[in-house]
């Protein structure tokens, strides 16, 4: 019983960095189903249960593009330490090879997969819209009556993000294989 709700606890913990950006889309979805304008100056606010639906798409989109912004230069080490955690609480949950494979599927998931996801759905809002995309600086587009302009530009970044991405998840990659490599190494020496 206790492992079972171990491995449902990693799974959510896992899935909650896409859990932002995937809220967003069914709000989006929700809205377009209320008959709700969903992009373009017509576009009203859309409220449900006394809520704006556009306020909470926006910063849904904007935390979207926190854990990968961190996985910068400047947010390494902030970055380094959660995913340690998850490949610790991954150890401490599985055994076997589920261990080995679900902590490297997790250093490449957490950052790059959240992104691309983001990417998609403000690619279709803006297509939308007919918003631009810009990286040099935000354009007004407006959705569900917010202007969404400085959460649409992180998108335009993250493309480049994601290169720089590879590199870092590929080092991290490479790190861990190296540790697991030597506790396994310790742990047969142990045994023999």
């Amino acid at each position: 019983m206790n492992n079972k709700w171990s491995k449902m606890s990693l799974f959510l913990i896992i899935n909650s960095f896409i859990l932002p950006i995937i809220t967003a889309s069914f709000l989006v979805l929700f809205a377009q189903s209320q008959g709700c304008v969903l992009v373009g100056e017509e576009s009203s606010q859309c409220l449900a249960f006394g809520l704006n639906l556009g306020m909470i798409i926006e910063k849904l989109i904007q935390i979207t593009w926190h854990f990968p912004l961190m996985m910068s230069p400047q947010g390494i080490v902030p970055a380094f330490i959660a995913i340690a955690i998850i490949v610790i609480f991954i150890h401490l949950t599985l055994r076997g090879r589920q261990q080995f494979f679900l902590s490297l599927f997790c250093i490449w998931f957490i950052p790059i997969v959240p992104s691309v996801l983001g990417i998609l759905l403000v690619n279709y809002l803006a297509n939308q819209g007919n918003c631009v995309l810009n990286e040099g600086n935000a354009n007004p587009c407006m959705v569900l009556g917010v202007d969404m302009g400085e959460a649409f530009s992180g998108a335009s970044v993250v493309p480049w993000l994601i290169l720089l991405l590879v590199p870092i998840c590929l080092f991290i990659s490479l790190f861990y294989m190296i540790i697991y490599a030597l506790v396994l190494a310790m742990i047969r020496e142990q045994s023999s």
